[in-house]
């Protein structure tokens, strides 16, 4: 088995799961090599804490099997993406997992795991649009919109090479732009989506042809 010196984790926090992506370092960018899931525990009371806890404790085991060569000394930095406004590293709220307070998620990994990890945390459309601008439309283009479709539906907005957060924190915070809509009968991802786009395109945001050309179906009924 290939060990590394260095390993990253990122988290993706759903209402139905949380993902965990394990990186190292390989010729200069950051490598997948190994991913698992928990189930997110809805609580009504302390939802941040225990699901905090929950989190750094499948972290932490995970650091103990060493499947892949990596500890807790070896890990450098762990990066959370979460579905609810973000400001200066502080989970504001996030309603589809009951967070409804700012929270330090930081405080919190750093006391399990030490000051020498860094720990970043990202609104979920934000990090898959700065991901996927990074790694694979970068040389391509320089604006760009992501939707991410999930528990609610939300957009990452990349204009000029820059990500455009707006005043609260989250890509839904965009004047014009997306917010977040609850799954139910009446209101399906595609057809949310889709006034996003409409919303986006009136605003003067292209958007990406594959993007125009699955959602067109439904610009019609948005």
């Amino acid at each position: 088995m290939k060990t590394y010196k260095s390993y990253y984790i990122g988290v993706d926090v759903g209402g139905g799961s949380v993902k965990f992506g394990i990186f190292a370092d390989d010729n200069k960018r950051k490598k997948l090599i190994d991913k698992f899931s928990i189930k997110t525990q809805f609580r009504e009371k302390n939802a941040e804490k225990l699901l905090t806890k929950d989190m750094l404790d499948a972290i932490d085991s995970y650091c103990k099997d060493n499947k892949v060569g990596m500890t807790n000394i070896s890990l450098k930095g762990i990066g959370y993406a979460i579905p609810g406004p973000v400001v200066n590293n502080k989970v504001l709220r996030a309603v589809n997992i009951n967070w409804n307070k700012n929270y330090n998620i930081v405080k919190a990994t750093k006391e399990r795991f030490g000051n020498k990890t860094k720990c970043v945390v990202f609104n979920d459309a934000n990090a898959a649009a700065l991901g996927e601008f990074k790694y694979d439309l970068n040389s391509k283009y320089k604006s760009m919109c992501l939707f991410t479709l999930g528990t609610a539906v939300g957009v990452g907005i990349i204009i000029d090479g820059k990500l455009v957060e707006g005043k609260s924190g989250a890509a839904r915070g965009y004047p014009g732009g997306l917010r977040e809509h609850p799954r139910d009968d009446d209101g399906p991802h595609r057809l949310a989506a889709a006034e996003g786009l409409r919303s986006l395109l009136r605003a003067g945001l292209p958007a990406l042809p594959p993007v125009r050309a699955r959602l067109q179906p439904a610009l019609g009924r948005a």
